[in-house]
């Protein structure tokens, strides 16, 4: 007989999101997803100053701050046809990619990794063991048996104090935990250390934006970063080189520790390559723009229907890996997986890294040649204007829409990447990819629906800015009163 179970909420760190599954002999037969708060930062954005909106916009969450932020600018600059100075494109471009390869490394780390991690059996670890392991598998210069062995006294430490934080409420010992002591102790190493890098990479947002989350930097029609070679209040020589040393430190890190371990990962967990494809239609819109009208990108879009990936230099060598790890061939059809899509996120991160290096190069090639501009000065018309941001967000493909009249918003919405994702049935009742990914999928205990958390997990769920109230007879909904 079939058991209902709720998952409630299902995300580590962000969003309201509500799982609901039927597991029936061992595997998951139904699925349905539902969202648990609307934030309404498009209702707030109407009669609004639309130079305002990407101020607002980026604030409907803590993490997924400078994609809102970005879109919401290009939004209003389309409207406007407004063009962007090219250093303004190359500063909105790096910000971008630094926060795509910031967001990446902490989405597998720390929200999906202990997923697959048992955080207890690690304390049983050998650590010379594990730092041989860890130089076969790698030439990352922080394998060694004297910071793998830190680490383990470290991790020890939080179990005999008591004080496991975010290591609390993990099911240990859960049946479908596979990793033996050693490359438990050795993802607990490289969780650590990702602590360090995804820092590391976060503070080129914070020096191009002025902070993070939520940047400060931004216009319609530019950044407000100036530029002048010969002001220490401005973006100088010795802050730009700063970045690129921030951007040639973070390469090890991910090239080193994150393929490999996303490749090793698949390797021992073979198996869940073939659980969780759900729907297999792609969409992906151009980014990264090179010209100042928005025209070019140096990240190009596309559509993959019924699941024909194209590869690139990071996914054959990072499938290779896996083969060689699993001793048997792993194929593209393994990316169409919830292990493949963990996969996925580390080849963008790869390409992102080094697109962010391009990015850097072309904006210090630009202002050598003179050009310091940053900034063109929006001009709002009488009557009405539309348009359309949109930008290929680490989650997925976000837009931004909105209706100018007169110089303030009229109308605003988002459509962001769990909108796509999280999106319940439509009404013929077709599953949308969370719900479908969980179709088949394996649930050892359904009292300890790990299986369920790493399938849905794999997607990154980011709810604040996804859900969305509509009501064709525009009845009130709710009604939200404050005292002072």
């Amino acid at each position: 007989m079939a058991k209902r179970i709720t998952i409630d909420p299902i995300t580590r760190i962000e969003g309201h999101l509500r799982i609901d599954c039927e597991v029936d002999n061992g595997k998951v037969t139904n699925a349905w997803s539902s969202g648990q708060m609307w934030r309404g930062i498009e209702v707030i954005l109407q009669g609004r100053d639309p130079r305002d909106a990407w101020i607002f916009t980026q604030r409907i969450c803590g993490v997924c701050t400078t994609v809102h932020a970005i879109t919401s600018c290009r939004a209003v600059e389309n409207a406007l046809q407004l063009e962007v100075p090219m250093n303004a494109q190359y500063i909105r471009n790096m910000i971008i990619a630094a926060h795509g390869i910031f967001d990446h490394i902490v989405h597998f780390y720390h929200l999906s990794a202990l997923d697959w991690v048992d955080i207890v059996s690690a304390l049983k670890a050998d650590p010379r063991a594990t730092a041989k392991l860890a130089q076969e598998l790698s030439p990352w210069h922080r394998n060694s048996v004297q910071e793998i062995k830190g680490i383990q006294e470290r991790l020890k430490g939080f179990v005999e104090t008591g004080q496991l934080g975010v290591f609390a409420s993990g099911y240990w010992g859960h049946p479908a935990m596979k990793l033996s002591p050693e490359v438990n102790l050795l993802a607990v190493t490289h969780y650590f250390q990702a602590l360090e890098y995804q820092r590391l990479i976060n503070k080129v947002v914070a020096i191009l934006g002025s902070k993070t989350p939520h940047i400060q930097n931004l216009a319609v029609g530019g950044v407000a970063n100036p530029i002048n070679p010969d002001s220490q209040s401005t973006l100088t020589v010795e802050r730009l080189f700063y970045i690129k040393q921030l951007i040639d430190d973070i390469g090890g890190f991910i090239h080193q520790v994150y393929l490999i371990d996303v490749a090793a990962v698949g390797a021992f967990y073979a198996d869940w390559t073939q659980y969780g494809a759900g729907v297999t239609n792609y969409l992906s819109v151009p980014d990264m723009p090179l010209d100042t009208k928005g025209s070019t990108f140096s990240m190009p879009g596309g559509y993959i229907a019924g699941g024909d990936p194209a590869t690139t230099r990071y996914a054959t060598e990072t499938l290779a890996l896996v083969s060689k790890l699993a001793g048997t061939k792993v194929g593209l059809g393994a990316l169409h997986s919830t292990i493949g899509r963990h996969a996925a996120r580390a080849i963008r991160c790869a390409v992102l890294h080094e697109q962010l290096g391009r990015y850097w190069d072309e904006l210090v090639s630009n202002i050598g040649k003179g050009d310091y501009a940053t900034f063109n000065a929006p001009v709002f018309p009488e009557g009405e204007i539309r348009g359309v941001g949109f930008h290929e967000a680490p989650r997925g493909v976000l837009s931004h829409w909105v209706v100018i009249q007169d110089g303030k918003i009229k109308n605003y919405q988002c459509v962001v990447p769990s909108t796509w994702n999280a999106g319940p049935r439509d009404q013929n009742d077709a599953m949308l990819p969370y719900e479908a990914s969980l179709i088949g999928n394996p649930v050892a205990d359904p009292n300890k629906p790990l299986e369920v958390l790493r399938t849905i997990h794999s997607f990154d769920p980011c709810l604040a800015c996804a859900i969305h109230l509509h009501d064709e007879e525009n009845r009130e909904i709710v009604q939200v009163r404050t005292r002072i």
